[in-house]
Order: C-alpha cells, then structure tokens, then sequence
C-alpha cells in the first residue's frame, strides 16, 4: 500500500505539528533542522522543513 487516506482531523493534527515544528525550530535555532513526514504517499513524505538550509532539502 502507497497511498493511504488522511481523514481531516489527520490533515489538522499534521498542521498543528507543522506549527509546534517551527516553534520548536526557532527555539532550537539555526542549527537543527526538522523535518515533518505524511505517510499519505510515501513517494512524497517530507512536508514541512525548518532550517531546511543546513542540509539544502525543499
């Protein structure tokens, strides 16, 4: 299975996570990247970055 179905509430716990990343990724600094995964298709799963810069992912 590639695909799963996210229901709402999935897509609104996985944007309160995108908002609790950046927190955490503005008190951690510059020099932690966090990256944010959806297994709703794993052939693109990263979702959300914070200082993507440190290993240049989009």
């Amino acid at each position: 299975m590639d695909k799963y179905r996210y229901t709402q509430e999935d897509f609104a716990i996985l944007d309160s996570y995108r908002t609790i990343s950046q927190s955490l990724g503005n008190y951690l600094g510059e020099n932690a990247e966090l990256i944010l995964y959806s297994f709703e298709d794993k052939q693109h799963s990263i979702i959300h970055i914070v200082n993507g810069h440190l290993s240049n992912k989009k």
